[in-house]
């Protein structure tokens, strides 16, 4: 059995052989494997079996008499059509877990509000099945990218002697992307270098931390370059020192492999929590759905129908109450019945801006019965052998007209409120991350910024301090933006491995040849919600060091207050009657030794509020209610709090993305808060606890 692990999950030689060799088997074994190996005679040991080792030699001696595969499991005290009971708690994947978990609590809900329906049916992942046309299109791949391996194996074979492992075969591979040197520090490395350890598969990003294995996650390196990246990225490398290479250099030479895009953005990414949204996220999503839509079903029916289940199946006699539905037929009916544009503006067939396009597909699905799934599912292959992909089927409505159908379902999306869920998660950081310092010019206190002289427009340089004395650096500077704008310009339309190099950095003179370089340029900026924060937090050791001003970063939540009369606070600063808005930022509430703010925004000096006069927080996707003077009434999520105006923003409750509302609420009528449950009801918030922190100073 280890033995053929080894074989099965080892696909270098040099790998398959330290493993034998730690087995102290008998000489003339090891030989006999290691040469099986070295033949390419184990090349079909690839994955895992579905059932243990232990289970396999119980029933081949009852499969080697002949007996077909159910009765040997039966002889060998085995049931091969018996399946356990899926517990949610026991799937691994927090992805699916969480969405099954939303899906079971909403399905209770509703059987709690209206009892056990007739049936429940899951919508499925959009594809019946591949086309004729993606089929012949995935085998034309496959057959050209075997193809492409054969000429290389036997490109390689000129080079090298002996077998040609697929490991060897993408050393080789990713050797020629680029142009046969290191990835990373540019040795160059000869083709009969790839067997022994001279140079090594390296993982761009940390295995340990993104488990992409494909190939465009993947580089070759050297043996010196694979043991100092250690688990770093290559900008991290590059950061904390010891990188073979300056980062222009290193770039420039990316650029020339003749590798794919995502690879090349992976080599020269900087922040790595800024990963690729490329196709593996759209990849890995259809996969979770599709492992999502079959354990509901298990788990729906075992928890709404556990009288009718025995495991996984119905009980003999029982009705089949959980049913799959494909979600390319919900579309099929959604244009048949004459619902697909019911919600406004359409893209790619369905109203994605209205999100209650979700309550229609369930609409659609609760309504799709088994007649119309097999007549739809027939038609479809049908037309599909034909090469008719877009199609919309006559199918009879579910009742009355089509005509009556219809208005029917545009009367019951006018009663259908979207629920949302308040989000009160403190996340993300406490401030921007640009640390801006303050100096003085001529007695006028000026915060500065610094900027990267790859990033400047011929613009910033009149935001560059003291111009009359550093006029030598703002003439280099501009010669350096016009040679990086003509460089841009003469790449356009270049393949990647004839774009040109980028020119040198710009010197502090360009009379002096041998003056500093320039890297960084310091500017003169402005800065709206500005807080200053404490030499400590920048990693300063002196006391008297100066902290630097940063932006703030998002806002957390808006506490509201009502002034039933008119006031002055405890700096005699008058507050007039109305509704008052406090922003709160996250760094405001992890810092334990700082008092909740209580400062309103108001058009002059913001007035200190008092707790008694609280009436709850906004948070992003809160609902409220606002009725203006005139008695207009606004209602829909809280979206968010301009600070400069004092107004707020409020969405509709089905289009996140369009505000319904924008103002001032200070001579408001009145403001309510609600919460919106699972079934769409509105339950009113009278008042909540001040969720501020008195620190006595």
């Amino acid at each position: 059995d280890r033995i053929a692990e080894i074989l099965t999950f080892n696909e270098d030689l040099d790998h398959i052989r330290e493993r034998l060799q730690e087995l102290a088997l008998d000489n003339d074994i090891y030989g006999r494997v290691r040469n099986a190996a070295e033949e390419g005679r184990f090349d079909e040991f690839k994955g895992a079996g579905h059932i243990s080792a232990k289970a396999a030699r119980k029933l081949i001696p009852h499969l080697a008499q002949g007996k077909v595969y159910d009765k040997a499991c039966k002889d060998a005290g085995y049931d091969h059509t018996a399946e356990d009971v899926m517990k949610l708690d026991e799937i691994r994947n927090s992805v699916v877990r969480r969405g099954i978990g939303r899906a079971l609590k909403q399905a209770q809900i509703l059987v709690r509000e209206y009892g056990k329906p007739g049936a429940i049916h899951v919508e499925t992942l959009r594809d019946i099945a591949k086309s004729a046309k993606e089929r012949g299109e995935i085998d034309k791949g496959i057959g050209k990218r075997t193809s492409q391996k054969d000429d290389l194996r036997k490109e390689l074979a000129k080079h090298i002697s002996g077998r040609i492992d697929n490991y060897i075969l993408d050393k080789y591979e990713f050797l020629k992307e680029q142009q046969c040197r290191c990835a990373f520090c540019e040795a160059p490395i000869r083709p009969n270098q790839l067997v022994g350890g001279h140079a090594e598969i390296e993982h761009i990003w940390p295995r340990s931390r993104w488990p992409d294995n494909s190939r465009v996650a993947k580089v070759l390196a050297c043996n010196k370059c694979n043991k100092e990246k250690k688990e770093n990225t290559p900008w991290e490398w590059h950061e904390k020192g010891g990188f073979p290479t300056s980062w222009e250099n290193f770039e420039a030479r990316v650029r020339k492999f003749t590798c794919k895009n995502e690879k090349m953005k992976r080599l020269l990414i900087e922040n790595f929590n800024d990963r690729l949204k490329d196709e593996q996220f759209a990849n890995r999503h259809k996969v979770d759905s599709s492992y999502i839509a079959r354990s509901l079903l298990a788990i729906l029916a075992q928890e709404i129908y556990p009288e009718e289940q025995e495991g996984k199946r119905v009980k003999k006699g029982g009705h089949r109450r959980l049913r799959a539905r494909p979600g390319q037929l919900t579309a099929m009916l959604r244009r048949s019945w004459g619902l697909a544009d019911i919600l406004g503006v359409r893209e790619k067939g369905k109203a994605r801006d209205d999100d209650r396009h979700h309550s229609l597909d369930a609409l659609v699905v609760a309504c799709m019965g088994e007649g119309a799934l097999n007549k739809l599912s027939r038609a479809h292959q049908k037309l599909e052998k034909q090469g008719k992909y877009k199609w919309t089927p006559d199918v009879e409505t579910p009742w009355g007209t089509k005509e009556k159908f219809r208005r029917d379902v545009i009367k019951a999306l006018e009663g259908w409120l979207v629920c949302r869920t308040e989000s009160r998660r403190v996340r993300g950081p406490g401030h921007e991350e640009t640390i801006r310092r303050k100096g003085d010019v001529n007695g006028e206190e000026i915060i500065y910024e610094r900027k990267s002289v790859s990033d400047l427009k011929e613009k910033d340089l009149d935001r560059i301090p003291n111009p009359e004395s550093n006029g030598a650096i703002i003439e280099s500077l501009r010669s350096y933006i016009k040679t990086m704008e003509k460089w841009k310009e003469d790449n356009k339309g270049r393949k990647k491995d004839e774009k040109l190099d980028p020119p040198p950095l710009p010197r502090q003179s360009l009379a002096k040849e041998k003056s500093k370089e320039i890297k960084k340029v310091r500017l003169k900026t402005t800065i709206g919600t500005a807080r200053q924060i404490r030499p400590q937090d920048m990693g300063g050791k002196r006391e008297n060091r100066q902290g630097g001003f940063v932006e703030n970063a998002n806002m957390v939540r808006a506490d509201v207050y009502h002034v039933k009369e008119q006031r002055t606070d405890e700096n005699n600063r008058k507050i007039k009657k109305g509704y008052y808005l406090v922003p709160i930022y996250g760094w405001q509430i992890m810092d334990k030794n700082r008092a909740t703010p209580m400062e309103a925004i108001s058009r002059g000096e913001w007035p200190t509020m008092d707790k008694k006069d609280f009436l709850f927080s906004l948070y992003k996707d809160s609902f409220v209610e606002v009725v203006k003077k005139d008695g207009e009434i606004f209602e829909g999520y809280y979206r968010k709090l301009d600070r400069a105006g004092g107004s707020i923003a409020i969405s509709a409750h089905n289009r996140r993305q369009e505000f319904s509302f924008r103002s001032g609420i200070q001579g408001a009528h009145s403001i309510r808060k609600f919460t919106v449950d699972r079934l769409g009801k509105k339950h009113e918030i009278k008042s909540e606890p001040w969720p501020g922190e008195e620190i006595e100073k």
